[in-house]
């Protein structure tokens, strides 16, 4: 049931919100979609959680997190904060993502993609000889989302100690 459950949810939030990216940019609503501070930071608090959420289900609960297609729910969560970033780059009729984020931010999103780049190739390579020794396994299609919860989790986590640093 669980899977049923989170595929139709899972259809139902990406049918909305291409809906919600189709119409409200050209309403009077758009006017009001700013891209701020708080938005910022609660797009990577929001990819911390879901990566870690899907990190730990992953490690927990290997077979059932493809199974029930509960990653999937996992990262329509985390891209529905994107798709309202969209929707301020189409309201502002701009497609640069530069115009909607300050130097600042632009500068954290690099270095924080330098720093993920690194963490994971090291993390990866530490699972894969773990895994090569069998002290750890990891099956088929769990590798992927181990790759990409950790990358998420790291991603997000150093965007914002960049982010707080400065």
């Amino acid at each position: 049931i669980y899977e049923k459950i989170f595929k139709i949810s899972a259809f139902l939030m990406v049918m909305l919100a291409l809906v919600m990216y189709m119409v409200l940019p050209n309403t009077k609503i758009a006017k009001h979609f700013r891209m701020n501070e708080s938005l910022f930071v609660v797009s990577h608090i929001l990819g911390i959680i879901c990566g870690g959420i899907g990190l730990v289900a992953t490690f927990l609960w290997q077979q059932m997190v493809v199974k029930t297609h509960l990653f999937e729910f996992l990262i329509i969560f985390f891209g529905l904060i994107f798709v309202y970033w969209a929707m301020i780059l189409k309201a502002r009729r701009t497609a640069k993502i530069s115009d909607m984020l300050d130097e600042k931010q632009i500068d954290n999103i690099i270095r924080a993609g330098a720093v993920t780049m690194y963490v994971v190739a090291g993390i990866m390579l530490i699972m894969f000889f773990l895994s090569s020794n069998k002290l750890f396994t990891l099956e088929g299609k769990i590798w992927f989302l181990f790759d990409f919860f950790i990358t998420l989790l790291m991603y997000s986590a150093s965007t914002l100690f960049y982010f707080k640093k400065a």
